[in-house]
């Protein structure tokens, strides 16, 4: 999905990739959340056991304004959305990258979503 965004001209930030040995962990991915149009929460069968997922959700949310709340985007890999979803995320349409079969049709959503997003908050 990576790949597929920044082919597209699109910027992401992903801790295993932008972190750099020593940094620390909660405070660079904070700012790297402070710092983003959009947070994309890649929700799978593990995001329950994953207290570093609910942090980093909760602090997405907590940047946020009312109005604001559409900047992040859940996006299912696997499992059953209804079930998976985080509680602060359930209210919230999803990309659905279940399918592997449809994964580029998807991608191309999100990459039309993430443009759209960054026409409306960047030309304010």
């Amino acid at each position: 999905m990576r790949d597929g965004l920044l082919k597209a001209g699109i910027d992401c930030w992903l801790d295993v990739n932008d972190l750099h040995l020593g940094e620390i962990l909660e405070s660079s991915i904070i700012k790297a959340i402070k710092n983003s149009l959009l947070t994309l929460v890649i929700v799978s069968n593990n995001i329950r056991k994953s207290d570093w997922v609910r942090q980093e959700v909760e602090q997405a949310l907590s940047n946020l304004s009312s109005k604001d709340k559409d900047r992040i985007i859940p996006i299912v890999i696997e499992g059953n959305m209804k079930k998976i979803l985080p509680l602060r995320l359930k209210d919230r349409k999803a990309l659905d990258m279940r399918n592997i079969n449809n994964r580029n049709k998807e991608l191309e959503k999100l990459i039309k979503e993430i443009r759209f997003k960054k026409d409306r908050y960047c030309s304010r």
